[in-house]
């Protein structure tokens, strides 16, 4: 954005970095009219095809992370949008400790000892439940 003095001159000028668009393969099968089903046919039968598409892939989520990086746009929006359109996921590492060969957790009960608990806490509840009295 150019600023103009009161003499009409250019005194200083504002860039804002813009994103360009994300290519997608919905406007790309749009813009040659074929269904998007016909792009995954492409792909199984032409190893070309399938070649380009994966190439196609990478820019897209080298779009994502330069414009998301660049501010370009909102960060929760780039992260779903890299969730789903690329091989970007969150990770959560889990460490089970012990022996991995054993059961973590092992209780055997017979059938009668399980009735027994079973109904001893149908019994707690009724008598955790307040009673309806009708007062006046």
């Amino acid at each position: 954005m150019e600023h103009y003095g009161k003499d009409g001159e250019v005194k200083w000028v504002d860039y804002k970095l813009m994103a360009n668009r994300l290519p997608t393969f919905h406007r790309f099968a749009e813009k040659i009219n074929v269904d998007m089903s016909s792009l995954t046919a492409w792909r199984k039968i032409h190893p070309e095809f399938s070649s380009a598409y994966k190439r196609a892939k990478r820019l897209q989520k080298y779009f994502l992370i330069e414009n998301g990086l660049n501010g370009c746009y909102n960060p929760h929006f780039t992260m779903f949008v890299a969730k789903n359109i690329t091989d970007m996921r969150d990770v959560t590492d889990h460490k089970v400790l012990g022996d991995p060969s054993k059961p973590i957790l092992q209780i055997t009960v017979t059938p009668q000892e399980l009735e027994k608990y079973l109904k001893q806490r149908a019994d707690e509840r009724k008598t955790v439940l307040p009673s309806k009295t009708n007062s006046s």
